[in-house]
């Protein structure tokens, strides 16, 4: 029989998650404060509590830099928050 779901092993790296849409997921990073003291980049620490979004496949394709990410609509289009500027970005910017 085929399988109604696909099951994705998803490991528990990430603080939050949208729902998949045209088969990519927000997904927020982000790490404990002590690791963060340790990191000597500020650009690496901004890294960190950010969202992102990845593939099917658990894949990185939008890296983490938007303090809030919803899912990608049918048109392919999602609402980003980054510092206090919303906005919308279109999945085709990040084709692969």
């Amino acid at each position: 029989p085929i399988p109604l779901f696909r099951f994705l092993p998803v490991k528990p790296k990430y603080k939050d998650a949208n729902p998949f849409s045209l088969g990519k997921a927000p997904v927020k990073y982000t790490t404990s404060k002590d690791k963060i003291s340790n990191i000597k980049s500020q650009e690496d620490k901004e890294l960190f509590d950010k969202w992102g979004c990845i593939d099917q496949d658990g894949e990185l394709v939008i890296n983490y830099k938007f303090d809030y990410m919803n899912s990608f609509g049918y048109n392919g289009t999602a609402v980003v928050k980054k510092g206090e500027m919303w906005s919308l970005i279109t999945l085709y910017e990040y084709k692969e």
